[in-house]
């Protein structure tokens, strides 16, 4: 595909090109960007939780469930919801429960939230057998990231705010950590800093028992998490590298690609 041919070029001139595996299927190996010279990462959570609870305008605590359909994460019925709830606020209904949600505090450091996102697609390669695709997996759930305020999160023109949310923020992540490797090895090729990122991971928790994988916390295998979660301080120290120039090239030939073609 186009991508696979432009981060091959990418690649001869020393330029790591990082991609999601496509968060696709998690039941069926259904990973793209599958080219050897493109790093491959699926995501995972963070280690830390965003303590919430809700209240009473009055001071006392309520079981307040706030509840969304089916569509609710459709960018369309945003402002049906939100026009809805507005309503319901302002109304004369004598038993309308006033609520608030109270946002206390940041929790880091909670191993248990981390785990292998239940959405990430899994392995194996299911087009090229002999490379096991994904590479590693790098957190990439509930991220915020900047926007240039073009084009709001949603779409909507009432909608004003400059951030971006996605599910694929796991890219611009291990990007940064290639990019510090390069600022410290500038002579690496983009196949050295994919093998330090890859050889240089960890898979388990400080228990020393293996990542799990959300929704069924059931324990990762290789085709969830491939060389396992992506570690930029040791990838920054990592002193023995191999570059694979020669080894893609081979690749190709055992694919029956001619030189010509390639």
């Amino acid at each position: 595909g186009p991508l696979a041919v432009g981060s091959f070029a990418a690649m001869e001139h020393g330029i790591l090109v990082s991609c999601a595996e496509g968060n696709l299927d998690p039941k069926s190996p259904r990973i793209i960007n599958i080219a050897p010279w493109i790093s491959t990462m699926g995501v995972g959570t963070l280690f830390r939780n965003f303590l919430a609870w809700s209240a009473r305008i009055n001071g006392e605590e309520e079981n307040v469930r706030v509840c969304v359909g089916k569509l609710g994460h459709r960018k369309n019925h945003m402002k049906d919801y939100g026009e809805a709830i507005k309503k319901y606020l302002f109304s004369q209904n004598p038993n309308k429960l006033m609520a608030m949600d109270v946002f206390e505090r940041t929790k880091l450091g909670i191993e248990s939230s981390y785990v292998v996102a239940m959405f990430s697609s899994r392995g194996p390669n299911s087009i090229t057998s002999q490379i096991l695709k994904l590479d590693f997996i790098a957190l990439g759930v509930n991220i915020l990231a900047a926007s240039s305020g073009i084009v709001s999160p949603t779409n909507e023109d009432w909608d004003p705010r400059c951030v971006d949310f996605n599910i694929y923020f796991g890219m611009p992540r291990v990007s940064w950590i290639a990019t510090l490797i390069k600022s410290i090895h500038p002579y690496w090729s983009s196949a050295a800093i994919q093998f330090a990122l890859i050889t240089k991971t960890y898979m388990t928790y400080k228990n020393r028992k293996t990542l799990l994988v959300g929704g069924n916390k059931k324990v990762a295998t290789s085709f969830d998490f491939e060389a396992r979660h992506v570690n930029p301080i040791l990838a920054l120290i990592a002193e023995l590298v191999y570059d694979l120039m020669d080894g893609y090239l081979s690749f190709l030939y055992a694919l029956n690609y001619s030189a010509a073609y390639i």
